[in-house]
């Protein structure tokens, strides 16, 4: 991964001291695959509910698999950072929506839960090929949603298919860093939509 340092106010360093050397991190994060799952509803809120709606009653989204050789979990631990997800629309960095739903998993725990609750370093396992297979859930559609300060625009991934990239950022007070940028093409998408979308009558 790509050491990036985050701007903090002086008063802070002075606080902690000066950062120092921190090593790098191998960034041969790539993208698996995506497929649909099926997600309950998690609130009365929830803003997928009311656009498209599977016939079991549960939400669908897209769970976007991404492959490493590194131990995402064991680096934060040893580093003491968070780990997150930054997702967006390739061909526009800078639109503002809310896709990522959840932090970033593997299999079913969430890498911050894990951190939080102190796992050991070696409860994650690797798949057959050697890699260690985290998880990022998107919405397939949000409507535009205005926050005050922040207005988050409207996007909906069944009628709109759009390329997606991300990055995942561990990152603490002191900085962190951000692995390289995976894409997640529009054709991979649409393949992965299509099945219960437009042939099991997913309501839109």
């Amino acid at each position: 991964m790509t050491r990036v340092l985050f701007r903090i106010p002086a008063l802070i360093l002075l606080s902690f001291g000066l950062l120092g050397c921190i090593s790098t991190m191998p960034g041969d994060l790539r993208f698996s695959g995506v497929e649909l799952i099926e997600v309950p509803e998690v609130t009365g809120k929830e803003i997928d509910r009311g656009r498209y709606t599977l016939r079991s009653g549960y939400i669908p989204r897209l769970m976007v698999k991404l492959a490493s050789k590194e131990n995402i979990f064991s680096f934060a631990k040893k580093k003491g950072v968070r780990v997150s997800a930054n997702v967006y629309f390739c061909e526009n960095p800078n639109e503002e929506v809310l896709l990522k739903r959840g932090g970033v998993f593997i299999g079913d725990k969430s890498l911050d839960d894990l951190l939080l609750s102190n796992a050991p370093i070696d409860s994650l396992n690797t798949n057959r090929s050697g890699d260690y297979i985290y998880i990022i859930k998107i919405g397939l559609y949000s409507p535009e949603i205005d926050g005050g300060s922040i207005t988050l625009e409207a996007f909906d991934l069944v009628k709109n298919p759009r390329d997606i990239c991300l990055f995942l950022e561990l990152k603490s007070m002191l900085g962190g860093y951000e692995s390289k940028t995976v894409k997640i093409p529009q054709k991979e998408i649409k393949k992965a939509i299509s099945p219960i979308l437009y042939h099991e009558g997913v309501k839109s």
